[in-house]
């Protein structure tokens, strides 16, 4: 339970890692007006036999993505944390950001939490979504959620076959 209660923090301090200005050096396009306070942030956080490995992770900052592979491993220093190896960068076409906007608009709280108990290994899929008005986390723990889905097929319309895809556990 206690590990349940470390994971979002760790999230969270990954996703301000990303949005503090980290990889966005070499590429700095222009936001659509309309989209420059939109955030999302998809990693997973391994647990049991998972853990501590690394895993894929997606950031769109405004209209700039990066996927990554990143360790969720949190209990290390930082002398022992593998850096994320950043697989891919480029810009996140308008019409993804919308079509992931009108899919989250209709839910009515912040939190979508889903737990599998059953399984005592796998991990936890966080996908974090945000713009000036909307704000909605998916904290899916070995499950899935169908908005959830559709939006991690549309953040692996931008990874190439040959890599790794983001998947959620169903």
């Amino acid at each position: 339970m206690r590990n349940l209660l470390i994971f979002p923090l760790f999230f969270l301090l990954a996703s301000f890692y990303y949005q503090s200005g980290n990889k966005t050096d070499t590429i700095k396009p222009v936001a659509a007006e309309k989209h420059k306070a939109f955030r999302l942030s998809y990693i997973f956080a391994g647990m049991g036999s998972n853990g501590y490995s690394l895993f894929p992770a997606f950031h769109v900052i405004e209209n700039t993505f990066f996927y990554t592979h990143e360790q969720d491993g949190f209990m290390y220093t930082p002398a022992d944390r593998q850096k994320p190896d950043t697989i891919l960068s480029g810009i996140f076409r308008t019409t993804s950001i919308d079509s992931i906007i009108n899919l989250i608009k209709p839910i009515k709280d912040t939190l979508v939490y889903r737990l599998n108990s059953g399984i005592m290994s796998g991990g936890i899929d966080y996908l974090n979504i945000s713009t000036d008005s909307i704000k909605v986390n998916f904290e899916l723990v070995n499950t899935s959620d169908s908005i959830a889905e559709k939006i991690v097929a549309i953040l692996n319309s931008y990874i190439p076959s040959n890599q790794r895809k983001i998947w959620l556990f169903k």
